[in-house]
């Protein structure tokens, strides 16, 4: 059986790290080495004054891009890639980690279908979908965050690792972490900023060129570094029986995920959503309630793939 994971910045918000990029922000407009550049003085001026606007770094970074020339996008994307990184390693140092949180990180990760937040019914019905699978658990992770904190949490160093057991008809069976992949590069290593794809540059004129196109395009410069990760990680999608999905914003910027478990829901793959909202609190006389607000989180996720409004409703019974 494949498990595919796939983890935001919410998981290490989560753990208490400040890796937002409004955090970034207060970091970076305060940081003055820069100053003698326009460019850079005048894209630091844009996130001073309209910092709502610029909550979504890449998207904003991507309408942007409409009134400059590639020179300077060129040079804002090296800046902002250099001071992200230092900041991001900055909070990387901070980060320190417990045996209490390593394993609440185990216990979700192998027993995802046993979080005592579901319902009697959904943690029954992931069972029974499980217990077809008589077979080891393979679990991957696609990560979007630069920092390594799973790789702390879990002790993965590149090889495969048996974090537990399970067992089906008498028989048991190996859970493994099999990989981990960054799919947006790590804070000292093929770190990647920018958009979804050539429609999210405002700029007609910089859409097709190519130094704006392997910076900006989160995709094309992936490829630049020709190590296949987004193959991998398509492969890792389409072959998945589980899909489960923590502390993501489902941004327009990495949509071609969104669409691409879109395609995998309608292929039968079952998904779990890990949804957090500090704002929303809930009674346990709030049967009603609870329900209307999942329904609405399915929505909203649906709504960010491809598929059909006539089928969406068909797909969320495979959401949980």
């Amino acid at each position: 059986m494949n498990i595919v994971y796939l983890i935001g910045n919410g998981f290490d918000l989560n753990l208490r790290m400040r890796t937002k990029y409004e955090h970034f922000y207060e970091y970076y407009l305060s940081n003055s080495e820069d100053d003698n550049s326009p460019h850079i003085e005048n894209l630091k001026n844009a996130i001073e004054n309209g910092k709502k606007h610029w909550s979504d770094l890449e998207y904003a970074l991507g309408k942007y891009l409409n009134n400059i020339e590639i020179n300077e996008a060129v040079v804002l994307h090296n800046n902002l890639i250099r001071h992200l990184s230092n900041y991001i390693k900055y909070e990387e140092d901070r980060f320190l980690i417990d045996d209490g949180q390593k394993n609440i990180f185990w216990n979700y990760l192998f027993c995802p279908h046993l979080d005592d937040r579901l319902l009697f019914v959904e943690r029954t019905e992931i069972n029974n979908d499980m217990k077809q699978w008589a077979s080891d658990w393979d679990i991957k992770i696609i990560t979007f965050n630069y920092t390594k904190s799973i790789e702390k949490l879990s002790g993965y160093t590149g090889k495969t690792i048996q974090i537990g057991t399970h067992v089906n008809k008498n028989q048991r069976y190996n859970i493994n972490l099999s990989e981990i992949e960054h799919i947006h590069g790590f804070a000292d290593e093929r770190m990647i900023l920018g958009v979804n794809d050539i429609s999210q540059i405002a700029n007609d004129k910089l859409r097709y060129e190519t130094r704006i196109i392997d910076r900006f395009v989160k995709s094309e410069c992936n490829n630049t570094y020709g190590l296949r990760h987004n193959e991998k990680c398509i492969e890792w999608i389409n072959n998945a029986n589980l899909i489960c999905l923590f502390g993501l914003s489902f941004g327009e910027t990495d949509k071609k995920w969104w669409e691409m478990i879109g395609e995998a829901l309608k292929k039968g793959t079952k998904v779990i959503l890990f949804e957090h909202n500090a704002d929303k609190h809930f009674n346990r006389n709030q049967g009603p309630d609870i329900k209307e607000e999942k329904e609405a989180i399915k929505d909203r996720f649906l709504s960010k793939t491809n598929i059909e409004k006539d089928l969406r409703d068909n797909m969320a019974l495979q959401i949980i």
